[in-house]
């Protein structure tokens, strides 16, 4: 599995069409998939688990902890479990790519 990282509209979906084809099996945004297992009473660990067990060959994920920490307690606990539930990507991950400016940089 490749995980693509990066900060929000930076060209990560872009990156992994132009670099990897569309005939990859791809999750993209598993930021939205946490929140939305989150703000239905759901794990998103669980929710993690199952993007995994089902072997994708791409996932794609904001980096959502850079910048201002939220005063919403929700929000800030979301941006923890994203940041949480990348590093259990990244460590899982054959490649890690962080994207800046439509730029791929292959951290592992």
């Amino acid at each position: 599995m490749i995980f693509v990282t990066g900060g929000a509209y930076v060209g990560k979906t872009e990156y992994v069409k132009n670099n990897f084809g569309a005939d990859k099996k791809t999750v993209n945004g598993l930021h939205k998939i946490i929140r939305d297992a989150m703000a239905n009473g759901l794990s998103p660990y669980d929710e993690a688990e199952k993007i995994l067990a089902d072997n994708p060959d791409i996932v794609i994920c904001a980096e959502v902890g850079s910048g201002i920490v939220p005063l919403d307690a929700f929000e800030r606990e979301w941006r923890e479990t994203v940041g949480r539930i990348s590093c259990m990507f990244a460590e899982k991950a054959d490649a890690v790519i962080r994207v800046v400016c439509g730029i791929g940089v292959k951290l592992k």
